[in-house]
């Protein structure tokens, strides 16, 4: 039974967008065990977040802000709490949580889910868990507190031991971030896109 004197959490309590508004790689860390929730219809699908990678501004080469501002990557320089949802290859849509500040163009690239309600499609991987939310460019620019998609706090924080930090997928090898520890997985779970290098 819970003592009185200790509140129960609600872990469907809806994350604000201004506690998006801090540095990327503390907010990434932050992002594990919360639960990514979409409005489709009627039908509000929930799945824990449990991979993600950080993504700097003008210091991280392999961010999309990296170079300059462009009319795709504008939704990553406003303030934290707003969802960067891009096309890639043709085909996939990836979703970002922007962080920070107005102008710092950093955001979180959530890469797997584990599956928690009303989810039947895969969501090991962001192109798939798109797919499988039906979220695309539409989402690009939304309040991630809005009733369309949103955040609840989930079993977030998790405990540091929970927590598993390498290096990002998919960066080039010559570049000077690709050994950066800038992705975070929650440890042993079956949902990653794919196993930490060991």
């Amino acid at each position: 039974m819970q003592a009185d004197n200790c509140p129960v959490q609600d872990i469907r309590a809806r994350v604000p967008c201004r506690f998006w508004r801090g540095p990327v790689l503390e907010k990434a860390r932050a992002a594990l065990g919360m639960v990514l929730a979409c409005r489709v219809g009627g039908i509000v699908q929930r799945g824990r977040i449990v991979e993600v990678e950080a993504y700097g501004g003008s210091d991280d080469p392999a961010s999309h802000a990296f170079r300059r501002k462009t009319p795709r990557n504008t939704v990553m320089f406003g303030p934290g709490g707003v969802a960067y949802v891009y096309f890639i290859y043709g085909m996939h849509y990836c979703l970002n949580i922007v962080t920070g500040s107005q102008g710092e163009a950093a955001a979180i690239l959530v890469r797997a889910l584990e599956p928690l309600e009303n989810i039947t499609g895969r969501t090991d991987g962001p192109a798939r868990l798109c797919a499988a939310l039906g979220i695309d460019r539409q989402c690009n620019g939304l309040s991630l507190d809005s009733d369309t998609l949103w955040l609840e706090t989930g079993d977030s924080p998790l405990p540091s031991h929970e927590i598993v930090q390498c290096p990002r997928i998919g960066i080039n090898a010559l570049s000077p971030a690709a050994q950066w520890p800038w992705r975070f997985l929650a440890k042993n779970s079956h949902h990653v896109s794919k196993p930490p290098c060991r």
